[in-house]
């Protein structure tokens, strides 16, 4: 994802996995992702939490599912801007179903 990209990035959906274990926060994101998808949303922001001083599981975590797990819903991810929550949080780009 380009820098310009990432800059004018336009949220349409979002979610929050702040406080939740990475069982959870599997689960939720599954179905944050199948309804975006089918809804036509094609920019997300998933929130993790964590930053440079603090590292976040479920940021780990999340960087792991979207490669292994996730494939079918995401097209193409990034770290947001940090108006948007910095290392923290991350821009999606979803598939579109054929």
């Amino acid at each position: 994802m380009s820098r310009k990209y990432r800059r004018n990035f336009a949220v349409e959906r979002s979610i929050d996995l702040h406080g939740m274990t990475t069982e959870e926060a599997f689960a939720q994101l599954s179905d944050f992702l199948a309804r975006c998808q089918f809804e036509g949303v094609k920019n997300a922001l998933i929130i993790t939490g964590g930053n440079s001083m603090k590292t976040s599981v479920l940021r780990a975590s999340l960087m792991k599912w979207a490669k292994e797990s996730f494939g079918e819903y995401i097209a193409s991810f990034a770290q947001a801007q940090l108006h948007h929550g910095g290392e923290g949080a991350f821009y999606v780009i979803l598939k579109r179903i054929i």
